[in-house]
């Protein structure tokens, strides 16, 4: 509002104060001046006061909080580069830091935060792409939206590509909350067996579309198995998820056997943990170790005879899946939130997640799904934890 002739207006915290406090000229800001105003009047016939509203700032003023500043610091000019995802008017200045960028005003459908062009719903959650995933295996799959949280661009899928059909005619592409997937059926599997350290087990070999990547559900015999969290060239070297209905609180080990370290499953520490993507064989040597691996051990036990409803001694069966080691749950970690998005599970991200890996007397499990962080716990207390396969 004006006042003999000075423009006022609330700070953030509420507080009068004058509008242009450098020069007082407010319109000096304005870009068209103060006739470029939008103004309003409020209150009673006796007793009204105008409002005014700014339209758009001058080139290399930041609008915040509805005020034209001029000011160059970091919360108004908040990158390094240009932002250059088409947001809207970005401007930079120059101080003893450097340049800096900042967008001055938004374009439809973006609001504007300290110098930075947001969507209402940007957060990443629902923007879990790193990268374009339509340059994924350069296969579009559909619309895409971006937005930018940290300085960093993130994209998601607004709908899918209705075009493609599969075998049996439906939509190849379904919209899972910004993540367009599709199903991706094992096939021509063959499995050999591998002896390591004196455990033998099976080790299989299925083919998937060369297009299916981390997210799509994989399935055998028409029927969905899992999430695909891992995808390697070579044979071999492709590995799911068991559904995220298989999450379970599980205990690594009894109260009975909580500090006991089995000697043929190696103590790992530090990087060696994180190194370790042999969850198949730890968890055999698990249920070697005793008779009563099913009360004694009831994580690696669980996910040893778990099914996903496959035949009998196919790839998907009892006794081909496993209690992850801690290197295969990092995979679940770094695409969580394409994975969240393409289940609904916030197991995904926003939980502790257990391994077989094993410290001695403790185990090492994802304490924060969210920020990565891993730690130790001793093996009876309860973490949650999951099935996976490798084909």
């Amino acid at each position: 509002w004006k006042e003999d002739g000075v423009y006022y207006h609330l700070d953030k915290n509420g507080n009068r104060v004058v509008a242009a406090p450098e020069t007082g000229k407010f319109g000096d800001y304005i870009e068209g001046g103060e006739d470029a105003l939008l103004s309003c009047k409020t209150g009673s016939a006796s007793d009204a006061r105008t409002y005014y509203k700014i339209k758009k700032c001058i080139d290399g003023a930041i609008l915040d909080y509805d005020i034209c500043e001029n000011g160059c610091g970091k919360n108004k000019y908040p990158y390094d580069k240009h932002p250059g995802d088409l947001a809207g008017a970005v401007a930079s200045c120059e101080d003893e830091q450097g340049e800096h960028f900042g967008y001055t005003s938004c374009n439809d459908g973006w609001y504007f935060s300290d110098g930075k062009c947001l969507l209402s719903s940007c957060s990443i959650t629902q923007f879990p792409y790193t990268e374009d995933p339509n340059l994924i295996n350069n296969e579009y799959r559909g619309e895409t939206l971006t937005c930018r949280i940290g300085g960093n661009i993130y994209y998601r899928y607004t709908s899918c590509d209705e075009s493609k059909l599969d075998d049996s005619g439906e939509l190849l592409y379904d919209l899972k909350k910004g993540v367009c997937i599709r199903r991706c059926e094992l096939q021509n599997c063959t499995k050999t067996e591998k002896t390591v350290d004196g455990f033998t087990y099976n080790d299989w070999n299925c083919d998937i579309d060369s297009t299916c990547r981390i997210g799509d559900y994989a399935t055998y015999n028409g029927k969905d198995i899992g999430v695909i969290i891992h995808i390697k060239s070579g044979a071999g070297d492709k590995t799911v998820i068991g559904m995220y209905s298989a999450f379970s609180s599980l205990r690594w080990a009894s109260p009975d056997y909580e500090s006991v370290k089995i000697p043929s499953l190696e103590n790992k520490t530090g990087a060696g943990a994180k190194a370790d993507f042999n969850g198949k064989l730890n968890t055999l040597k698990i249920i070697k170790f005793t008779e009563n691996y099913t009360t004694n051990f009831p994580a690696a036990s669980s996910f040893y005879k778990y099914n996903a409803g496959c035949p009998d001694e196919s790839v998907c069966a009892q006794y081909e899946w496993y209690f992850p080691a801690l290197g295969e749950i990092e995979y679940i970690y770094k695409y969580r939130y394409v994975l969240y998005n393409a289940t609904n599970s916030t197991r995904f991200y926003n939980d502790t997640l257990g391994s077989s890996t094993q410290g001695s007397a403790i185990a090492y499990y994802f304490k924060e799904m969210t920020s990565g962080m891993i730690s130790t716990t001793y093996k009876s207390n309860k973490v949650f934890a999951c099935p996976l396969l490798a084909f």
